[in-house]
């Protein structure tokens, strides 16, 4: 037990004074002679193995793995009695601790151990390094929580393309791992580090999830956007159709007879699809039209709290796509309509790199400095259909929406 306690000691220290090979390599032993153990334990292990597993969700892979492989032993120990098996357990979940607080750094000591380990042992060395990358992508996402997505968050992670890929993966397949917004940041962390020859697979994993049965819907339509970031656009391609006729037959019929709830929440799911997936030209024309159409229909006061909230919301991410588009001109006026309708995220918008380029016009500073200091009133900034029109680039004659009968690439 002295033994152990100083095994552990050393591994956690490493975890902030830098790695050396000898103490991870007695942490790394040591787990294994416990897994081995174990596992030599059959069935009898299975019960406090579970149990650890559900007190020990950071380790819920190698202990789930070892828990199959104790299940399956046909000459377990029968000298062992539950009391010894429980401190088996606890041994083994105080290694695996302590080998995880270390973090990634010790990855190259795992596979090293992998290469040489038995069929059962690399399985649960495996499972060990993939949960440690699991909590590291955990880390990676949590800066981002309730801030937005932007291409590029995660490149600090690039060369270790493969592990955390298959790390975000996994919290974008596990329910149970977070809320529906951590499982959609950890699908940002697939889209961007995929490598090349995992694509495949990493697709036939996202269908899986696409296609299942009691998945939520929001979830299916992130893991169909994610699907159309690996390589195939099936999917979002007939979502859009749908849409874009339903646009396209609304449009034909004089106002008097429009569903404009149906019209509009069309015209919402396709910008929201095509700014996900990265379209953002034909985002930016979809955008002008339903604004556009928002615009001549309401007014800030004649709308619900909630109304004018996602109203703001829908001008800031178009302002987003345009400062992209490097379209400034058009940006700073729809993001001072956000501005206007209630969007107050002015130290994110401050340094929201998809607002890069508006934030280079001298006009952004004093924009911000106004709002923030509420020189203006909400609901000041009113919608002038020429105005919006000129800076849209689009006539009074020509402004509906080209993309409802352009086929997606």
């Amino acid at each position: 037990m002295k033994r152990r306690f100083l095994i552990m000691a050393c591994l956690l220290s490493l975890s902030d004074l830098g790695v050396a090979q000898q103490p991870l390599e007695l942490g790394i032993k040591s787990f294994l002679r416990q897994s081995d153990l174990l596992r030599s334990c059959g069935k009898r292990a299975d019960v406090a193995l579970g149990k650890k597993r559900r007190e020990n969700p950071e380790l819920a892979l190698p202990l789930l793995v070892l828990r199959r492989q104790a299940i399956k032993v046909t000459e377990a120990r029968k000298d062992v009695t539950a009391e010894k098996v429980g401190a088996l357990c606890q041994a083994l979940v105080d290694d695996g601790l302590a080998l995880l607080k270390v973090g990634t750094k010790i990855s190259p000591f795992l596979d090293s151990r992998i290469e040489k380990a038995s069929t059962d042992n690399r399985a649960v060395l495996e499972a060990l390094d993939r949960s440690i990358y699991i909590q590291e992508a955990k880390r990676a996402i949590k800066p981002f929580l309730g801030r937005g997505t932007y291409r590029g968050m995660f490149q600090a992670h690039a060369e270790e393309a493969s592990k955390m890929t298959k790390a975000f993966l996994f919290i974008f397949s596990d329910r149970s791992s977070g809320s529906a917004m951590t499982r959609a940041y950890a699908a940002e962390g697939v889209a961007e580090l995929c490598p090349q020859s995992e694509l495949a697979k990493t697709r036939e994993a996202v269908s899986a999830i696409f296609t299942a049965k009691d998945e939520s819907s929001a979830m299916k339509d992130t893991a169909m956007i994610l699907l159309a970031r690996l390589g195939d656009r099936s999917h979002v391609n007939r979502a859009l159709l749908i849409h874009r006729n339903i646009v396209a037959k609304q449009l034909k019929l004089p106002h008097e007879k429009r569903s404009y709830p149906t019209l509009l929440f069309s015209y919402e799911y396709m910008s929201d699809i095509l700014q996900r997936v990265g379209d953002l030209k034909t985002v930016a024309e979809i955008n002008a039209d339903y604004l556009g159409l928002v615009f001549s229909l309401v007014n800030y006061k004649n709308q619900s709290p909630e109304a004018r909230s996602n109203i703001a919301a829908k001008c800031y991410d178009f302002a987003c796509v345009l400062s992209q588009l490097g379209r400034v001109e058009f940006g700073l006026y729809i993001l001072e309509t956000s501005f206007s309708w209630g969007f107050s995220a002015f130290d994110w918008a401050n340094e929201d790199k998809e607002l890069k380029r508006l934030r280079q016009d001298p006009r952004y500073g004093a924009l911000v400095k106004k709002w923030r200091s509420r020189k203006a009133e909400l609901g000041s900034f009113v919608f002038d259909g020429p105005t919006f029109l000129a800076k849209a680039g689009r006539t009074a004659s020509g402004n509906t929406s080209r993309p409802t009968s352009r086929k997606s690439k």
